[in-house]
């Protein structure tokens, strides 16, 4: 675990445009047990005292995430290729209306919940292959990316910033499907993610969740990010209603230090 006192608080990689500066996250950094920062503009050189990523990546793994206008991605990648970050993965955005009625019936006994207590109760292991740009990355373990899932998705309910709906077989939750924002007076789905145990996978219960949370809400709008490299997860979403808009609006980038030199 890295020492969340002795990361510095914002790290600088050298462009021609000024200096790109990356701030500390504390709580990214908790989880994933290495040191995380997010972009946070770009400034000239004025002597605060920044610390280059690329002196503090010898010796460590250093995560940065960033957004940039798809237009942008050549030259951004040239500025971390050269400070010795790597790609990850693109996100893609989708929008429009959701299937108000899943085609499948679903099996006997399954319902649904939105109790956000049912929050502690999913499987520990849940998130174990969400797709997402950390299944992507060698450098992080599967135990780290299923840590980091739990805690997003516990945090986003407790904060109020999201709410979960929860398929319910045997009495116990089986996924669930999370969406971003209050349900009141929303004008969109926001679907922040949707896992499912194995076991009843492949059941239609997926589109039953999106289906169920247009029943529930009335709100048929929707709209997500997948990853470029997520084909199931982008084929599952143009199934049920969004489609690609437009090219490529932003992009995502996940970077992390080579470790081969």
């Amino acid at each position: 675990m890295p020492d969340l006192h002795a990361a510095p608080a914002t790290l600088s990689l050298p462009d021609a445009g000024g200096d790109a500066s990356f701030a500390f996250l504390p709580h990214d950094t908790e989880i994933f047990g290495v040191p995380c920062y997010r972009f946070a503009g770009q400034v000239q050189p004025d002597g605060n005292g920044a610390v280059s990523a690329a002196d503090t990546a010898r010796g460590c793994e250093v995560m940065l995430t960033m957004k940039v206008e798809a237009g942008e991605l050549p030259r951004w990648q040239g500025v971390l290729d050269r400070n010795g970050f790597s790609f990850i993965d693109t996100e893609l955005t989708l929008s429009g209306t959701l299937v108000r009625e899943h085609r499948r019936p679903l099996p006997d006994g399954v319902g649904f919940s939105d109790d956000a207590a049912l929050v502690s109760a999913l499987a520990p292991d849940l998130f174990r292959d969400l797709h997402s740009r950390f299944r992507l990355d060698a450098h992080l373990a599967p135990g780290q990316v299923t840590t980091f899932w739990n805690r997003y998705l516990a945090d986003m309910v407790a904060s109020g910033r999201a709410w979960a709906l929860f398929p319910m077989a045997q009495g116990r939750p089986v996924g669930v499907c999370l969406f971003a924002g209050n349900r009141d007076g929303a004008k969109a789905l926001d679907i922040q993610l949707i896992a499912l145990e194995p076991q009843v996978r492949g059941a239609g219960l997926a589109s039953a969740l999106l289906a169920h949370a247009v029943a529930m809400t009335g709100i048929t709008a929707g709209g997500t990010e997948v990853y470029a490299g997520a084909r199931d997860a982008m084929n599952f979403y143009l199934r049920n209603g969004l489609v690609r808009v437009g090219g490529v609006a932003h992009v995502f980038h996940a970077w992390l230090p080579r470790t081969n030199g």
